[in-house]
């Protein structure tokens, strides 16, 4: 029985696949890949992820595993040259405390709410956004709306985020839905204090020890909540430290060449009970 909206939207989507040889292709061909055939692995990149998946895929259960992402190397904080000169190149202000924001999907990674919580925070305080050019014009909007115009840098999709690492002061990612947050591990390797979303939103979080790796939003709809933790990573050296050094030993155990290692074992096991 379809019970609300949520029901008739999946009986909608249902009717769509029944009815489309094509999708009904992609559907087989699905069932083909996650039949469970020994001996197979199922990856999935965060423990936030598992239940999903074992929902979906429930006779694949015993086959997965968690394999997060990586990043290639620890890059370290910039040095004061560096910012000022990545400042200068992505033209951003030489003074004050700047707050990234990394995403494609500028309502999806939470821009809405983070635009508000700018408007609680010092006047110093300015957020540079990387990410989908054609979004922007109805962010910039709703900046000039809450007088922010000249807070809120759009600097669209550069071709090396790093730029944008070393500019920075804090990265703030208040996504809706991710399944695991690329770009808050990235800053965390470039020795960047993070404020993210929750397990329940964000699957590195899952990851993180609250309070003392990265500030977690208990709920990134919360404008209050994410304006108080972005000022304390400002006005608190002590707890800006802390996050820096944590951060960057989280990255430090996330590098691509020891994950690399753990598929290569995951592999051999898997060729050894296939003989």
């Amino acid at each position: 029985m379809l019970n609300g909206l949520s029901g008739w939207r999946l009986g909608l989507r249902w009717l769509k696949i029944v009815t489309s040889p094509r999708l009904l292709v992609y559907l087989a061909l699905e069932r083909s890949r996650f039949s469970l055939r020994q001996p197979r692995a199922i990856m999935v990149t965060s423990q936030t992820l598992l239940p999903q998946m074992r929902q979906a895929y429930p006779a694949c259960q015993s086959a997965l595993q968690v394999l997060t992402p990586g990043v290639a190397c620890v890059v370290g904080p910039a040095t004061p040259e560096a910012k000022s000169q990545a400042r200068i190149r992505l033209g951003l202000p030489a003074d004050g405390f700047c707050i990234l924001f990394v995403g494609n999907d500028y309502r999806k990674k939470g821009l809405t709410t983070l635009l508000q919580a700018l408007g609680q925070l010092p006047e110093s305080c300015f957020v540079a956004v990387v990410g989908n050019p054609a979004q922007a014009p109805q962010f910039q909007a709703q900046a000039a709306a809450a007088g922010l115009a000249k807070r809120v840098f759009f600097l669209g999709a550069l071709p090396e985020v790093g730029m944008a690492y070393q500019a920075a002061d804090s990265l703030v990612h208040p996504t809706l839905e991710d399944t695991f947050a690329m770009v808050v591990l990235e800053a965390m390797a470039h020795g960047l204090p993070v404020v993210v979303s929750s397990a329940r939103y964000c699957g590195i979080a899952a990851l993180l020890r609250a309070g003392q790796d990265a500030l977690v939003l208990e709920d990134p709809h919360d404008p209050a909540a994410m304006a108080f933790a972005l000022l304390r990573v400002k006005q608190e050296p002590a707890l800006e430290t802390s996050l820096r050094a944590a951060g960057l030993a989280f990255a430090q155990d996330h590098q691509w060449a020891a994950l690399a290692q753990r598929q290569s074992a995951l592999y051999q096991q898997l060729a050894i009970q296939k003989l």
